[in-house]
């Protein structure tokens, strides 16, 4: 014979808990998440970045706004790098691409960073 036992007290305990989550806490955990998700891309884009005199490299940087997180570079000839730009001479200098291929590894490792910066501790909050 096989036998389940409901107690309503588990169940008000996990009703307080996701009432405590549903106040704020699951928004900072999202917050968290985009934090996370934009610092692992800051660090590919960064890596992958070009080196001539460094300069381009160390003006990656990243900043809170109102609606996330915006992960820029301020110098002025890092278009021309990453997508290619022709020369005085009529040439052309091929782009690197370094700013797509950096969204797409990101992209590949969003399942990792969403277990690590939502699933775990929702567990570990929903666990008491």
């Amino acid at each position: 014979m096989f036998r389940l036992e409901v107690k309503l007290d588990d169940i008000q305990s996990l009703n307080d808990r996701l009432a405590q989550l549903a106040k704020g806490e699951f928004e900072r955990l999202l917050d968290e998440l985009a934090g996370n998700i934009a610092k692992t891309f800051l660090s590919i884009v960064t890596g992958r970045t070009p080196v001539d005199t460094g300069f381009l490299r160390g003006n990656w940087d990243i900043k809170r706004t109102p609606d996330g997180y915006l992960v820029y570079n301020t110098t002025v000839y890092g278009i021309y790098v990453n997508y290619g730009h022709r020369t005085r001479n009529g040439g052309w200098i091929e782009g690197q691409f370094f700013v797509e291929k950096s969204v797409k590894t990101t992209e590949e490792n969003i399942i990792p960073i969403v277990k690590e910066s939502l699933i775990k501790p929702l567990e570990r909050y929903l666990n008491g």
